[in-house]
């Protein structure tokens, strides 16, 4: 199983992951603990963790066809869990939380277990537990910064899960607090229509973006969403992003990524 690992702030990885879209997981790392087991002295360095937990290699990436090569090949290929829980792992990766939980809860009716299954049983519904957490952790945050869309987003995988987990009542009371609020519909179509213009704005479409922004700010004036894509907007207007090419020397030239006098494109709020 391969696994990216960094220190970065959650916010910047995601923006990383959102525009490069890797086929495998990254995890953020603050404490510094698997540096020090690893023996990193420089980066990027690459790993092989055997599943008994030792280190088989540790180095260059760029080793591939050399120690990492031979570290990986005599790896032992064996899954993450035991195969019972195949159906269980699969809605995981998928993001199918509820259908995981239930799996699991299934299996532990069940109750015929080793040793190995019943210490992957304990960690799985540990693992359900720490991301309903890290969600409600979200939607809170979410809600600070004033998007009460992707609130919601982070709650709702969560909200049925049964068997209940120990912050369901907290997640349940929080996705009913936004939805009370009196603008609801409208932060949650403006909060749709603003992820798709931060897409744009993430792919260099500065001026799409800015129009994007600029149309959500008039469609939900008076609202939260509506008051962060208006600032959005300004940003992009008074950095003078709009019309940025990528095609265009002058263009990249710029450190903040504005227009040249060329292309930049006269825009207004």
């Amino acid at each position: 199983m391969l696994i990216g690992v960094t220190d970065e702030p959650p916010s910047l990885v995601d923006e990383w992951m959102d525009k490069v879209q890797p086929e495998y997981p990254i995890v953020c790392l603050k404490n510094g603990d698997l540096e020090k087991f690893l023996g990193v002295q420089f980066f990027p360095t690459a790993a092989v963790i055997a599943p008994d937990g030792t280190l088989a290699f540790s180095g260059s990436a760029g080793a591939v066809a050399g120690p990492l090569g031979k570290a990986l090949r005599d790896a032992t290929k064996t899954p993450l869990f035991p195969k019972v829980f195949k159906k269980v792992s699969k809605a995981l990766r998928e993001g199918d939380y509820e259908k995981s939980r239930a799996e699991l809860a299934k299996l532990i009716e069940r109750g015929r277990w080793d040793e190995g299954e019943e210490a992957a049983a304990a960690q799985l519904l540990q693992y359900h537990e720490d991301l309903a957490v890290e969600a409600l952790a979200r939607a809170e945050t979410s809600k600070k910064a004033r998007r009460v869309y992707d609130a919601v987003q982070a709650l709702a995988p969560f909200a049925e899960v049964e068997p209940e987990l120990a912050v369901s009542a907290k997640l349940r009371a929080f996705l009913a607090e936004l939805e009370a609020m009196p603008d609801y519909s409208k932060e949650m179509s403006g909060g749709e229509d603003f992820a798709e213009a931060e897409a744009l704005e993430r792919s260099y479409e500065f001026e799409d973006a800015f129009n994007a922004y600029k149309s959500i700010s008039k469609k939900t004036e008076g609202t939260w969403i509506g008051e962060l894509a208006l600032e959005h907007a300004r940003r992009l207007m008074d950095s003078g992003r709009p019309g940025w090419s990528q095609h265009c020397n002058a263009c990249r030239a710029s450190r903040q990524q504005s227009a040249c006098e060329k292309h930049q494109k006269k825009v207004r709020l």
